[in-house]
């Protein structure tokens, strides 16, 4: 049990430990609650901190369940069990996959005022989030970050499901994480204050990281 997402942060970062000062390593946090884990690795581990960020395309009625994600490119990654249980067409995950892309790009801008990459050939890219339940935010990264030539890819989080836990590792260079327990339920459960962040919050995270690296 964490007792907060610094906390979280804090108990990560020990697992990390032998990224501290990395030349070229990048933490990239998966707003809105990852920045607050990711924000205390960087500060702990002397490392750069930006942001990713994929959201998750949800069935058409029931927007509980995640039938896919997209990236910043409007890339799509969908479960292709779920997609031919419910049969939703592709003309409804396309059109989805544009409205999700919209908004991932306009907070893009709201975050880091802007949503252009550079290459991270070289580069040891670190994904933060505060919890992996189902795993898909965290899939649409990864090949993000592929796609933009990075060295090697590490996951990094405090608490993950078994079963994602399994699939993320054939998709990551590695995965690092403090709890990975059977009776998992949801992320909430494993921290005492899981409130929600807000975008005021992310901004002026990144805005303070933004200061001190001026400095």
């Amino acid at each position: 049990m964490f007792k907060d997402r610094r906390h979280a942060g804090i108990r990560l970062a020990e697992k990390l430990e032998d990224f501290n000062r990395c030349d070229n390593c990048i933490i990239f946090a998966i707003p809105r609650g990852g920045v607050v884990i990711g924000a205390e690795i960087a500060e702990r581990l002397n490392l750069p901190l930006d942001l990713v960020i994929t959201k998750k395309i949800r069935a058409p009625h029931n927007l509980e369940l995640a039938i896919g994600s997209v990236d910043p490119t409007g890339n799509i990654n969908v479960n292709q069990n779920i997609i031919a249980g419910l049969n939703i067409s592709s003309d409804y995950l396309q059109t989805a996959a544009k409205t999700t892309t919209a908004q991932i790009k306009e907070q893009l801008e709201q975050y880091r005022k802007s949503s252009h990459y550079p290459g991270l050939e070289q580069t040891i890219a670190i994904i933060v989030d505060d919890g992996i339940a189902t795993g898909q935010t965290v899939i649409a990264a990864i090949g993000f970050l592929r796609s933009l030539k990075a060295q090697r890819i590490i996951v990094a989080t405090p608490v993950i499901a078994p079963s994602t836990l399994s699939e993320l590792n054939k998709l990551a260079d590695e995965v690092r994480y403090v709890l990975c327990e059977e009776r998992f339920f949801a992320v909430g459960q494993f921290y005492r204050d899981f409130a929600q962040v807000n975008d005021e919050q992310v901004m002026e995270i990144m805005t303070d990281i933004q200061r001190k690296d001026e400095n």
